[in-house]
């Protein structure tokens, strides 16, 4: 086993396609290329990222996309910049990444600059093989306004753990609008052949638990952090881990609770799922404090070790 420790400078990893000027959103100061995420591809030996990239007034958004050449994060990286809105409208925010044996898929929300308003989900779905040959970055992009208007909805594309399976599970809240005392998931999925995919909506899936999807402050900052009187913000109950293994999806989100009431702390919720959208009852699960005042967040983290736990 080979063990990697080293650091580097986020912008100077993607330099080469900057500049990435600093840049302000919600009186804060954000560094040029911000919502880095990594995860390593094991059938093919290779690492993947991505991250986001905008200029001050959050105009010229931009998707970051790379892959190693190797199975050394260290070595070379075949880099790409997506241009997100060439009218620089729109911004392209918070990614969230699944790749299969044909693709990559990096799922964003977009977001009108000029009123912050959430218009839609956009699913770019990148040809797996174009990218390791440092070919042109070839992708479909899907634009599904059914699917953004409410955060919680967007979904979260899969880590498919299964060489053979040809078909990209994605997941989301079912969330009509109310949020509140929710208890159902969306299943999608894209399928057929690499350049023609189709994006195709599945199955409800419902739980036996319920959730807010909301914290009584709403999109305000809301979970207390130790040694600082400023709170976390923790958006909404978006699911941030989907997981392709053993012909199960595993999913975790957070969620707030009690439901149905005002929430008074967040928690994590996993479930087991079949394909066909079907919940495994003795894998779903909720962690939490029921008092106390803590608060439950990272649940892609918090998923890693439950799947190893419940194994």
């Amino acid at each position: 086993m080979t063990v990697h420790n080293f650091r580097v400078r986020i912008t100077s990893f993607w330099d080469r396609l900057g500049p990435f000027p600093s840049r302000s959103f919600n009186n804060r100061v954000y560094p040029g290329v911000t919502d880095p995420k990594v995860f390593y591809q094991p059938f093919d030996h290779r690492w993947v990222t991505v991250a986001l990239t905008a200029d001050t007034a959050l105009t010229n958004s931009a998707l970051l996309i790379g892959v190693s050449r190797t199975d050394d994060p260290t070595g070379n990286w075949n880099l790409y910049r997506i241009d997100t809105d060439p009218a620089n409208l729109l911004f392209f925010d918070l990614p969230n990444v699944g790749f299969n044996k044909d693709w990559i898929a990096a799922q964003g929300h977009i977001i009108r600059i000029s009123d912050g308003a959430l218009l839609r989900s956009d699913i770019f779905v990148f040809n797996k093989t174009n990218l390791y040959v440092v070919g042109a970055g070839l992708f479909t992009r899907f634009q599904r306004a059914d699917l953004g208007d409410i955060f919680s909805r967007l979904p979260q594309p899969a880590i498919t753990f299964d060489d053979e399976i040809s078909t990209m599970y994605l997941l989301g809240q079912a969330d009509s609008g109310s949020g509140v005392n929710l208890n159902q998931l969306r299943l999608y999925t894209i399928t057929g052949p690499v350049g023609s995919e189709v994006f195709s909506v599945g199955p409800l899936i419902t739980t036996t638990n319920r959730w807010n999807n909301l914290s009584t402050a709403g999109f305000a900052d809301f979970a207390p952090q130790l040694g600082s009187t400023r709170k976390i913000d923790i958006i909404d109950a978006i699911v941030l881990g989907l997981v392709y293994r053993n012909g199960s999806l595993w999913a975790v989100q957070n969620v707030f609770l009690p439901a149905g009431s005002l929430p008074t702390r967040t928690s994590v919720q996993w479930c087991q799922i079949s394909p066909g959208g079907v919940v495994s009852l003795p894998r779903r699960q909720i962690q939490h404090q029921s008092s106390g005042g803590k608060h439950a967040e990272n649940p892609e983290l918090f998923f890693a070790v439950s799947v190893k736990q419940l194994r």
